[in-house]
This record gives C-alpha cells, structure tokens and sequence, in this order.
C-alpha cells in the first residue's frame, strides 16, 4: 500500500516542501512532547514506550490519507500521499529508536542497532521501494522513454489487491487481539495516551497550521494535515512493541 502510494505521485517536482517540512517538524515535537510527560505516567520502560508510540505515531496510511480523500476528493489523496512518503519513514524511526531505549532488557541500544532496526522495517522497506520506482519513472520522463512500471497489468492488479486488503484486514486483526480484562490494570495510561491522541495531538497539529499557516496552505493540503494529525493510533504499532520489547497488551 505504501509502495503503491508513494509511486503515484505525479512527479517530484509537485512537492511543496514547506507543507512536508511542517508536517515534519511538527510530528517531532509532538514526539518529544510524548516522551516527556509520559514520564510523568509510568516509570516502566515497556509500557512507556508503547505509550509513546500511541500518543505520536497515526494511522496515516490506513485511514488518514482514505480521511484525506474523504475531506477533498483526489487532491486531499494526492497531498496526502506526498506527505506519507516523509512522515511514514520519521514514524518508523522515531518509533524504533524509542522502543529500544525504553525495551527494559538493560541495554542501552548502540546507533547501529537503531539502524539496522530502522532498515529491517517492512513499512520504511515500502517507501524506499515506491521512491525508487519513482526515480526510475522520473529517468524515463527524461528520457522520453514511454514504459511505466504499471504498464505491466498483472504488477499493477497484484499491488491494487494487496493495497485494497490492508485496511480492513488490519483493522479485524487488531480487534481479534483486543483484550477487555487488561483496561482495569492499565486505565491510567489508557486514559492518558487516548486524551493526548485524541484531543491534544490535533489541537497541536491542526490548530498550529491553521494559526500560522491559514494563507500558505491550501484546501488539500489542509486535509492532508488534518488526516495525519487526527486519524488514530497505527495499527502496525502492535507488531513493533511485540519486536521490540514494547507493552504490546497497552
């Protein structure tokens, strides 16, 4: 799905910078925000990492940027989808890196298992991939060469089926693993980390944009920034607490 996205960008050229640095920067902030007050919450090193990682990271590709299309038609896709190929990769990484430091196996994790960590990530696998496709599309438009990588039908229907089934086979996935006994002994971080995503990671992320930033970006641009900041918990945040020592019942 990411690889699918990223690949139908129209060009490179298309991306506004400013719009993709803000969604960015705004996105580390909200990180470090993250880490610091869930301090305040608990002092285990699982659960704090998995509370992080509830409060920053969105389910961008899975249900923000189909909120995007919802928001402004093809335009809210388009923007939405320049917007993934940067911040899915600045999600995975952050998320790696604070998994590790807060894994509690008394280890503090070196940069090149950080980095080897952040390269084995399937969903950074799936950007890279789309960008270099996307490169290699780019060198063909310059070349006047006419072949697309879609042009291949049963490439472009195998990539189409498996986009199509992410969502929903997600989203029944993850209330298949749901577990209602666990709420009494983690509801302080529940109720934590469900108030920052919802309420304060919004007010932050859109209300900063539109108080500053209101002349600059358009209407799509503002639904890509919408969906990032408002769609909820990622999905995949599950698999990366079980790899990386995070509280995967949290």
């Amino acid at each position: 799905m990411l690889f699918g996205n990223v690949y139908k960008i129209e060009n490179i050229g298309s991306f506004d910078f400013g719009h993709v640095a803000y969604a960015v920067i705004m996105t580390i902030l909200i990180f470090a925000a993250a880490v610091f007050f869930s301090g305040f919450i608990t002092k285990d090193g699982p659960t704090r990492g998995s509370l992080v990682q509830g409060i920053f990271r969105s389910n961008y590709t899975l249900i923000g940027i189909p909120l995007a299309e919802s928001l402004f038609g093809a335009e809210g896709t388009a923007a939405a989808a320049v917007l993934s190929a940067f911040v899915i990769p600045v999600f995975n990484v952050l998320a790696v890196a604070e998994l590790l430091s807060f894994s509690g196996n008394g280890k503090r994790p070196t940069a090149k298992k950080i980095l080897f960590d952040i390269a084995k990530n399937p969903l950074i696998q799936g950007v890279a991939a789309g960008f270099l496709a996307l490169l290699i599309r780019e060198f063909f438009v310059s070349a006047e060469i006419s072949f697309r990588l879609y042009d291949i039908a049963p490439v472009e229907k195998v990539i189409g089926y498996i986009s199509a089934m992410a969502t929903p086979l997600s989203l029944i996935v993850l209330g298949a693993d749901f577990e209602f006994s666990a709420i009494s002994s983690l509801k302080k971080e529940i109720v934590f980390g469900t108030a920052a995503r919802c309420l304060f990671v919004p007010l932050a992320g859109v209300g900063t944009a539109f108080l500053l930033f209101r002349g600059t970006f358009d209407g799509a641009q503002f639904a890509a920034i919408t969906a990032l900041f408002t769609a909820p918990v990622a999905v995949s945040s599950i698999p990366m607490a079980q790899e990386m020592g995070g509280n995967t019942t949290l």
